[in-house]
């Protein structure tokens, strides 16, 4: 049986908000929870949530069956660490990984579309197409799995792995996608109203 692994990078903390990112109000809870309830609806079978700033409040909010809270201990030293701890916390049976980012909420459809089109072809990498970065969300294979395990602390995060593997990265559209990333207020306001969440 196949197993479909995600990595959720939630120990973000931005000079814009007082607490993580991933503690902000989004929909009926928090931004974490929003992303958590959207990969289990996407079909993914094993999240891991890899936490930093304020980790201690976000275990009880995620802890749950077939979720696992991992506490990165280097989380504010290197970019590449929280990749590096959600890559080795993936079953080694996955075949793929999604890798998400707590700042860039998507929805289940997003992330199944990206699901689907990883398993219906051969690339190693599959991202949706338009967004102004290769970077999250992203889905790799087992192979791009091993080598994000094996990062330097001075990697500047997910970015390298992408730019080493463009030749062999297929963009797909997907219909609802939306390239929000939540790194200041302005930005908080605007994925609240994207996402039909803002009063």
């Amino acid at each position: 049986m196949t197993v479909t692994a995600a990595i959720l990078l939630a120990g973000a903390r931005m000079p814009a908000f007082e607490d993580a990112v991933a503690l902000l109000p989004f929909g009926d809870g928090t931004l974490v929870e929003y992303q958590v309830a959207q990969l289990r609806a996407a079909g993914v079978d094993v999240i891991e949530v890899v936490l930093g700033h304020e980790a201690e409040r976000i275990v009880p909010l995620v802890a749950a069956d077939n979720v696992e809270p991992i506490v990165d201990p280097r989380w504010g030293e290197s970019a590449a660490s929280a990749l590096r701890v959600g890559a080795t916390a993936v079953p080694r049976e996955s075949v793929r990984a999604l890798i998400v980012s707590v700042v860039a909420p998507r929805t289940a459809a997003e992330y199944r579309c990206l699901l689907d089109a990883h398993g219906a072809g051969d690339a190693p990498i599959v991202r949706v197409a338009g967004d102004d970065a290769p970077g999250a969300p992203v889905v790799v294979n087992r192979e791009l799995l091993a080598e994000i395990r094996n990062l330097r602390d001075d990697a500047p995060g997910l970015f390298p792995v992408l730019e080493r593997h463009a030749a062999a990265t297929r963009d797909i559209a997907c219909a609802d996608a939306a390239a929000i990333g939540i790194t200041s207020r302005e930005e908080y306001a605007w994925a609240l109203r994207a996402f039909g969440f803002a009063e």
